[in-house]
Parts: C-alpha cells; structure tokens; sequence
C-alpha cells in the first residue's frame, strides 16, 4: 500500500455510475503512472452493479471514494468531486476509460508549467474524419485559444474539445466560474467550457494520454435516447449567437446552426424511425426555440442537409466565411 506523504500534485476526478468492468482498467492506469505525487478522487452515483463492492478493496491511502446516498447525476456527481479536490490541478477520467502509458500524468503536470494563462486544456490524439469541417478544426487548432477566439471556435466546431476525460483544469476554476449547471445533464461542459473560456485561455496538446472508451453504455448515448440534448444545445448556441452578432450576421449563425446541428440530429431521428423507435424523431419536430428554423423549413430543406451533408460539404463553405471574420488564423481559400 502506498502512503501519501504530501499534498498532491494533481487530482483526478472519476465519477462512476455502474461502472462494471471497465472501472478496474481505468483504476489500473492510474496505479501505473511513474508520476506519483496523485490523488485519485472516486465518487458513485448509486451504483447497482457490484461497483461499490470494487471500490471497497482499494487500499491505496492516495484513493479516496465516496458513495452517494442519491444520484447526483453527471455534472452534480463531478461538482461533488471538484468540491473535494485538494490539488491545483485537476485531470477528468471517466470510469470507462483510461490511461493509455504509465507516463501519461507526467506529461499532463510538465504542460502546466510555465502556462499561466490557461484555464483548461485538452489533451487528444487527431482521429482521422471525411467530414470537411472537422478536417479544418484539426488543420488550423492552435495550441492557445484566447478569449477573443473561443466564441467563434465553440460555435463553428461544437464542443470541439470534446470528451471529459480528455480535459485537465485548473482545481479552482470550477468554484470560480460557478460550477457546471445540473440543469444540462447533456451538455453541461460544453456550456461550462464556455463559460469558463470568455477569462481564460484554452491549451491544446495534439498528444494521446487517455483512451475513450466507445460503448452503448457511455453517458452521452443513454441521456440522449429522446432527443434530450437539443433542446440543452439549442440554449447554449442561443448564447454563442447573441455573443456573436452583430460582428456577424444573426442570420448566417442560425442558417449554419439548423444546417450543421440541427440536421445532425433528424439524421438521427430518422435513423431511429426506420429501426421502428419513434421517440427521438417526434422529439425532434417538437422542439422549438427561438434560433430554430420553423417545423415546415426543417422538416423540408432540413433533409437537404441530412442526406447531402454527411461529410459536411454543403456547410464547409458557411464555416469559413464565418470563421474569417473574427479569426486571425489564415484560412485555406
């Protein structure tokens, strides 16, 4: 058993919820890492699956886990765990995935030297993608995204630093920018991101550290069973739009939201139609908001981008003419 003698260097954050088997490898991971000056911070949600029984025969003194009387939910359960971090820094690892080397904690603290400026980071290996408009994220990513960027980037590019797990943070800003909304179960970092980056830069390291699991089972799948993440986006891109306007015109920002977000989602919703579940798809024609296109303008010019944009070239063009107006980043022509 390994004793901890000093106030760590970085925490990291694992919220779980039926976290059976894959909570074993990502607690593993963390058990190999050459860097050690860690605490590993454990919180579930209410676990049925024999997670609790697991949790209960780690023995390192550098682990601490905390079994929730009630589900907290996602962002609760991780505003609980930032609430208990004692170090500076803060790395999520979700329970599903993991430490891909034993040195990946080493490279996470060296990057945080010297970087005074920046609030969170992302750390991930560029994935290989057809689709035009992610191909020019991964092109021009800078290495800093200042506060005078980011509005532009999280509106063309989504939540373009993506996956939890691949995010480090600086303990404090949590606390500071108020913690994530438990009102957005589904897009709750990406609005916290953004909320976060109008004071402090974002980093970026094109360098693999976490593996991300993909299942059926990861949060992202089983909370947006119904469509349930558009109506949160539809709010947090309300946001970007009126940030945005009038430098560039409202209604070119609403075009390319319907066009690229939007339709993403009837894709999937008539997917599900064909697979014989209807609740996604009447979810979808249900939804209103204030940047969405009327139902009849969706429902109709909507599947010109469902079945003709699938590798984003219809909307690649509205990308860059929005992007040029505020980034300072050469963009092909």
């Amino acid at each position: 058993m390994h004793k901890q003698k000093r106030s760590p260097t970085i925490s990291i954050i694992t919220p779980v919820w039926n976290g059976l088997p894959y909570i074993r490898e990502c607690v593993d991971s963390v058990l190999m890492q050459e860097f050690d000056s860690w605490e590993l911070l454990i919180s579930d949600n209410g676990s049925t699956d024999g997670t609790r029984a697991y949790l209960d025969t780690l023995d390192d003194e550098r682990i601490r886990v905390f079994k929730q009387p009630t589900n907290l939910g996602i962002m609760g359960n991780l505003n609980f765990l930032f609430e208990q971090a004692q170090a500076p820094i803060s790395q999520i690892l979700c329970a599903d995935d993991y430490f891909i080397h034993s040195k990946s904690l080493g490279q996470i603290v060296q990057f945080w030297d010297g970087r005074p400026a920046v609030g969170f980071a992302c750390f991930t290996d560029e994935l290989p993608s057809d689709s035009r408009i992610t191909k020019l994220k991964n092109k021009f990513l800078p290495e800093v995204i200042t506060p005078e960027m980011a509005n532009l980037w999280f509106f063309v590019f989504g939540n373009f630093v993506g996956n939890l797990s691949n995010i480090s943070v600086r303990t404090r800003l949590i606390a500071d920018k108020g913690y994530f909304d438990q009102g957005l179960p589904t897009v709750g970092d990406f609005e916290f991101w953004l909320r976060a980056s109008e004071s402090v830069a974002i980093g970026f390291q094109k360098v693999p550290i976490v593996y991300v699991r993909q299942h059926n089972g990861t949060a992202t799948h089983y909370m947006n069973r119904k469509c349930e993440a558009l109506r949160e986006k539809i709010t947090v891109y309300e946001l970007l739009i009126d940030r945005l306007t009038p430098s560039i015109e409202k209604r070119s920002l609403v075009n390319y939201f319907n066009q690229e977000v939007c339709a993403s989602f009837y894709r999937t919703g008539i997917r599900s139609m064909l697979h014989g579940q209807f609740a996604f798809i009447r979810t979808f024609i249900n939804t209103r908001g204030s940047i969405v296109w009327p139902k009849w303008r969706m429902l109709f010019e909507g599947l010109i981008y469902v079945f003709f944009n699938r590798k984003q070239e219809l909307t690649y063009r509205s990308a860059l003419r929005i992007l040029r107006v505020q980034s300072r980043t050469p963009l092909e022509k």
